[in-house]
């Protein structure tokens, strides 16, 4: 779930990134202007139940999304487009082996992103294969992205490998950054989105009847876990950027090496918990994560409990939130304070 980087061309760039952009264009202005009319594919045979369903869920959940904050978001996801790739796009994430923060990459009138898009998964491999050994990589699919509110956003046929809380949700997440973005703060950006679109699901489906779902007691105990996972991983990213040891590896290798054991020395400490919940994939792949990958964690999750305190502390309802974050951004952007937004916030 990630906002997907417009593609304007500028003298100031150099050879290989002017490259970069002139490769990327055309699809992305495929993603602008194609796509068949929702209502129209509803009407087709050639188009399954299953899809016809989760296209009036994407019209339930967006019909949704603008009654609880009151806004507008035009003719977002009313077309939709067939792609021939199981992603919209593929990310290529570095950070340095030792640091757990993204590199940036900045574009003209957009600003600046911790990662580079690709159309083609093979450009992204190859990006990422000629990183250096002191840079950390990872590649991660992209299956809906966000205009920023720039055009109307498209259903792309990757949104419906999703169930059907997992689709309202990524629905939430998207429109979230179509009416509110804050530019070059992209984790704060991410982790509002997420915020918002949770809290979301949970009242959007708070009367859902599935036969397979568990009780209350155990929803709970979930979603306590969850949190509880959440805050440990953003804890562990702090504590590696302050570790003399970690910031002492040389190589891809050992940073690898050295976050696995850390992952591993996490897992006790849920490991318990786990097995007392119904959550499945509980723990967490120690193999699988490494300084790029808990950098790109780190844009969407270490802010939730920032968010979350104030929430529960000043408002009640996500309009009134919603609000609240809306006007200070606009004071914000007309201050000539040079901290960041949520410091912004913090000093009001």
């Amino acid at each position: 779930m990630k906002i997907l980087l417009f593609l304007s061309i500028s003298l100031i760039y150099s050879c290989s990134r002017l490259t970069y952009l002139t490769k990327q264009a055309p699809e992305q202005i495929k993603l602008m202007v194609a796509g068949e009319n929702n209502e129209d594919l509803l009407k087709s045979d050639h188009v399954s139940e299953d899809i016809k369903r989760k296209l009036k869920l994407i019209k339930d959940s967006k019909a949704y999304f603008e009654k609880v904050l009151g806004v507008d978001t035009g003719a977002t996801y009313e077309k939709t487009i067939l792609l021939d790739r199981d992603a919209v796009s593929y990310l290529g994430i570095r950070s340095k082996i030792n640091k757990i923060k993204s590199i940036k990459e900045c574009f003209p009138l957009f600003g600046c992103f911790p990662y580079l898009g690709f159309f083609d998964k093979s450009e992204a491999k190859l990006f990422l294969s000629e990183q250096p050994d002191d840079i950390s990589t990872h590649l991660r699919p992209v299956y809906a992205y966000s205009s920023l509110g720039k055009y109307s956003d498209r259903v792309l046929s990757p949104f419906f490998r999703y169930s059907d809380k997992k689709l309202a949700e990524l629905i939430f997440h998207e429109l979230f950054h179509h009416v509110f973005f804050i530019k070059n703060e992209v984790t704060v950006n991410e982790n509002l989105a997420t915020f918002f679109a949770r809290l979301m699901v949970k009242d959007f489906f708070k009367n859902s009847t599935d036969k397979h779902e568990v009780g209350e007691k155990e929803k709970l105990e979930i979603s306590k876990l969850r949190a509880k996972k959440r805050i440990l991983l953003v804890e562990m990213i702090k504590s590696l950027n302050k570790d003399k040891e970690f910031r002492n590896v040389k190589t891809r290798l050992a940073s690898n090496a050295y976050i696995k054991k850390r992952v591993e020395e996490l897992n006790k400490n849920i490991k318990d918990e786990c097995i007392s919940t119904a959550l499945k994939n509980c723990l967490f792949i120690p193999g699988q994560w490494s300084a790029a990958r808990l950098s790109e964690y780190s844009t969407y999750q270490s802010k939730q409990k920032f968010f979350e305190t104030i929430y529960n502390e000043r408002f009640n309802n996500l309009k009134s939130f919603f609000d609240y974050l809306f006007l200070n951004y606009k004071k914000f952007k007309n201050s000539s304070e040079k901290k960041s937004f949520i410091d912004y916030l913090k000093s009001r």
